[in-house]
């Protein structure tokens, strides 16, 4: 497992933050951009201020940056995905059952071709989005009664 510190995770919040604009940032959360500017500090002394957990959560949902939550999520074993990744995007469940064998033929290939790891994980993260949107589907058909 890779190792994230504290540090790169307030830094990408800061990267964030700075894309966004400190100022414009600083008065959607209520406070001053000098504070905002100190909390967001990597190399700050943390006993005397601290990026807190509400502020860094406000700061990804107002910028839409979640990379602090991805590194928080891979420090602890853990990937982020969307929840929309489950909503299938064909209209039958053989079709959404197609979809998984591409994207397993996509992930064999890739270890076969010797890809990098991430690269190979990037994969069997689709695969695995593509089975829940397959489940999914089938659930719906399912209830819908178009399956027995």
């Amino acid at each position: 497992m890779p190792s994230f510190t504290l540090p790169e995770v307030v830094a990408a919040v800061q990267k964030a933050a700075q894309a966004w604009g400190i100022e414009r940032l600083a008065v959607e959360l209520g406070m001053r951009p000098s504070s905002l500017y100190n909390a967001l500090n990597p190399r700050a002394d943390r006993s005397v201020v601290k990026l807190g957990l509400e502020q860094a959560m406000q700061i990804m949902e107002i910028t839409g940056d979640t990379t602090a939550l991805e590194l928080m999520a891979a420090r602890l074993g853990l990937v982020t995905r969307e929840l929309d990744s489950r909503v299938p995007d064909r209209a039958t469940t053989p079709e959404e059952l197609m979809d998984d064998m591409t994207e397993q033929g996509r992930l064999a290939a890739m270890m076969r071709d010797g890809a990098p790891m991430e690269d190979v994980e990037r994969q069997a993260q689709a695969l695995i989005d593509e089975i829940h949107q397959t489940v999914t589907r089938y659930r719906m058909d399912l209830e819908a009664g178009k399956i027995r």
